[in-house]
């Protein structure tokens, strides 16, 4: 293993394989991130605002996600149809999601075209016009989203997971909001959305790929020089976490079950500790979860644990879809593996095929342009701090049997879990 190691780490040039970006903070706060691959012949810029769904108003949840639609129905400079054609006509790629912490606008193009991307994405920043009936459009078009998500057993369960596990707080609510929530929502608290949280300081831009660190500063600057109505950041409160079951029943198939707990989050020392764990556990083909719950017992086709990382907290959940007749079965099933992993704690061939699992994701990770900018504006946003991918592979590297034991006393374990069952009618 030592000889691997070696290798894994001289096989790659450390000037090709690491994020060395360079930050600028103009005078009225806006961070600006590049990240110049010059052998590319393409870009992939981003603007990120330090607002999403756990700022929403109360009572009016989804609102940072339906800002976020709103902004490409009309701009002073462009309406949606001229926002779509010239992208297009310059074959770019452009989107953008909003999380529980942050929203993300984002355009992938050839580098003769930052330009002209830039032009159409600061003007669907700056200048967005909220007019009621592109307004009830944009509504009517979330509304079926959101049943497309409650028609899906896996999307729901996962968000009444998010409620029992966060509990009267704003990020245990639906991204997406509900359909009466929606409702609630006016033009005018988009365009008081929009003023209060669309600031300088709230706005990182990244850009990763063949655009020189001096043309996208003053780019920004040309486009973002009079925005300087500062106001105050949200205040968010940390979770407090509880635990508590809860049983749905819907017109489904198959019966649904998730156990979950809250947990620290991304800025915690054991991060990479816990990554590793979820790998070992409920991630992959190889792990715990999918080999004894799916490969022996044949209990599922869908088996898995997941991760949720915010800056201040985080959750765990193990997930199973199967039979209703065979739900007991599989409760026993993943709360024997959380005995097993804890009583008889990690064997070195699965940890160290977990780093290995590890860090191959985070290299692929760091040869997508789109997911280099991407977590330069999430790392920012989140914790202010940028991570070359050799302080990741460090980091993993550094890790040992004993943290992982550690992380799995202290919150990887059979106790402090919430069951959330969605059963058939």
């Amino acid at each position: 293993m030592k000889n691997k190691k070696k290798i894994f780490k001289s096989s790659y040039n450390d000037s090709q394989i690491r994020l060395s970006p360079t930050i600028t903070v103009l005078d009225n706060g806006i961070t600006v991130i590049t990240d110049e691959i010059p052998y590319l012949e393409s870009f992939s810029l981003g603007i990120g605002v330090a607002v999403g769904s756990r700022d929403d108003w109360n009572g009016k949840n989804g609102l940072a996600h339906f800002l976020e639609h709103s902004v490409y129905r009309r701009t002073e400079n462009r309406t949606s149809r001229q926002i779509a054609i010239q992208f297009d006509s310059v074959g770019a790629y452009s989107n953008a999601y909003t999380t529980k912490e942050h929203t993300l606008f984002y355009v992938r193009a050839t580098k003769f075209h930052f330009n002209k991307c830039f032009d159409i994405l600061a003007d669907i920043i700056l200048h967005p016009i909220f007019l009621k009936n592109e307004i009830d459009k944009e509504r009517q078009i979330i509304i079926e989203e959101i049943k497309s998500y409650d028609d899906d057993p896996e999307e729901y369960i996962f968000d009444v997971a998010d409620e029992v596990i966060f509990p009267n707080n704003p990020i245990g609510l639906s991204i997406d909001g509900t359909i009466n929530s929606l409702n609630r929502i006016t033009t005018e608290d988009l365009k008081a959305f929009h003023k209060e949280f669309y600031q300088p300081h709230n706005i990182v831009i990244a850009v990763s790929g063949n655009i020189p660190n001096e043309k996208v500063v003053d780019t920004v600057k040309t486009y973002f020089a009079d925005c300087f109505n500062f106001c105050a950041k949200a205040k968010r409160k940390t979770p407090t976490p509880t635990i508590q079951d809860k049983v749905i029943y819907k017109p489904i198939q198959q019966a649904h079950l998730i156990f979950g707990k809250q947990i620290f989050g991304a800025n915690h020392p054991d991060k990479y500790t816990l990554s590793l764990l979820n790998i070992i556990f409920g991630d992959g083909l190889s792990s715990r979860l999918y080999q004894n719950l799916r490969e022996k017992q044949g209990l599922a086709y869908s088996v898995f644990s997941q991760l949720n990382l915010y800056s201040d907290c985080g959750s765990v959940y193990h997930y199973i879809a199967t039979d209703k007749s065979k739900i007991d079965k599989a409760e026993e099933s993943i709360y024997k593996e959380l005995i097993e992993l804890k009583n008889n704690k990690v064997k070195k061939t699965e940890f160290s095929r977990a780093k290995e699992q590890l860090k191959t994701a985070k290299i692929l990770e760091f040869e997508s342009v789109s997911a280099r900018m991407q977590n330069l504006i999430k790392n920012q946003i989140v914790s202010g701090e940028i991570e070359t991918l050799n302080d990741i592979i460090s980091k993993i590297d550094c890790i040992t049997i004993d943290d992982v034991v550690r992380v799995i006393e202290n919150n990887y374990n059979e106790n402090g879990l919430s069951k959330i069952l969605l059963l058939p009618k």
